[in-house]
């Protein structure tokens, strides 16, 4: 039942979205283009399936696994900088942020993050100190790893980032 509120809340959404870029109300729940003619259709949900993890960010795979970005994607060892932000597609909502920690590869050092917050989207961002991890890797790569769990089920996502020396003069 929680489902079917919440999907008749998509679908409202859903309907304010198409308003708000022009689009002009038909009958039935449909909802068309003023100028390009592209239809929005809204449909009356039937049998809800279980969409609990598109409903409050990307699902997990069924291992677990997520998509991760890295910022800075490229770790110029003698450059100044204070923080490697990693972006990843899961509802910050549901991680247990206390959960949440970054293994450098190789070595396999884990480093905890200093901050964990929601972006725009509502994923989680965690941000870790960049001269802890300018410690821990050497060029020309190192990958990083994103673990922790998520409504007590664990998630993983991993990426590589270019390493280099800075360049002398």
């Amino acid at each position: 039942m929680k489902n079917r509120a919440v999907i008749s809340s998509l679908v409202i959404v859903a309907a304010m979205l198409c308003a708000s870029e022009g689009y002009a109300k038909k009958a039935k729940g449909q909802v068309a283009a003023k100028r390009n003619r592209t239809r929005c259709e809204l449909v009356r949900p039937g049998p809800v399936p279980d969409m609990a993890g598109w409903i409050t960010g990307v699902p997990l795979a069924g291992d677990g696994e997520i998509a991760i970005q890295a910022s800075p994607s490229v770790l110029v060892l003698g450059q100044q900088g204070n923080w490697m932000t990693i972006h990843a597609d899961i509802a910050f909502a549901a991680v247990d942020s206390g959960s949440v920690v970054l293994t450098v590869a190789p070595g396999g050092a884990e480093v905890t993050p200093n901050a964990t917050f929601a972006d725009d989207r509502g994923d989680l961002v965690a941000k870790f100190a960049l001269e802890a991890l300018k410690k821990l890797v050497d060029p020309p790569s190192a990958t990083l790893t994103l673990a922790g769990t998520s409504d007590g089920v664990p998630f993983y996502g991993s990426t590589t980032i270019t390493v280099r020396d800075l360049p002398k003069k």
